[in-house]
């Protein structure tokens, strides 16, 4: 079922969209991505799990479809995969390479991203100033009802700018503290600072 929205940012494009799929196990009944995104994702999708693993003709029998270049190769070429029911992965060894080699990549850019924004906001927690490892620090909405993204998607985009004007309405805990807020066990207070991110109410 698709409902026409106002202008929001589909987290697939990161681009204004009005068409989102409703979706119930989300807070606010949407998709987080646009109708043409969730589209084209579902029909790639779809065509990967229709290729056979094994090819039925007995001259070509020990041979299977690569999901990712389509071409037909030796089972020697695939990973074995005793989770499918082929017994062997979707990918050929080349292409599971090249995906891995990718979101190394990725993750790379993503870190260097996210270290450039934490040292905009003090390099550390605002209530107990951890700062030791990057993976324990993340972004806390102060106003649920401005969120229109998570920090974490927009960083993984490389968008700086666009990563900012979210992260703005956030303010950086530690693992430890964001989990005591979000349980209750923490009551915190924050006040804006020079109109960039949040402090600590002492």
């Amino acid at each position: 079922m698709i409902e026409q929205v106002g202008l929001r940012i589909c987290t697939k494009c990161m681009e204004p969209r009005v068409r989102f799929y409703k979706n119930k196990h989300r807070p606010d009944g949407l998709d987080v991505w646009c109708v043409e995104c969730r589209t084209s994702y579902n029909e790639i999708y779809r065509a990967r799990i229709e290729i056979p693993i094994k090819v039925q003709n007995p001259e070509i029998a020990g041979h299977a479809y690569c999901c990712s270049c389509k071409q037909l190769k030796s089972m020697s070429e695939f990973h074995k995969n005793k989770s499918r029911k082929g017994g062997y992965a979707l990918q050929c060894k080349t292409c599971s390479k090249r995906y891995v080699h990718t979101g190394y990549k990725k993750n790379i850019r993503y870190i260097a991203t996210k270290k450039e924004i934490i040292l905009e906001f003090g390099g550390g927690c605002c209530r107990c100033g951890y700062n030791e490892f990057l993976s324990a620090l993340g972004f806390h909405h102060v106003n649920p009802t401005e969120k229109e993204y998570s920090p974490g998607d927009i960083i993984r985009k490389g968008n700086i700018e666009r990563s900012f004007a979210e992260i703005n309405k956030c303010v950086l805990l530690c693992t430890n503290c964001h989990s005591s807020l979000e349980s209750g066990e923490w009551n915190g207070e924050f006040i804006k600072r020079n109109g960039l991110g949040y402090l600590l109410k002492v």
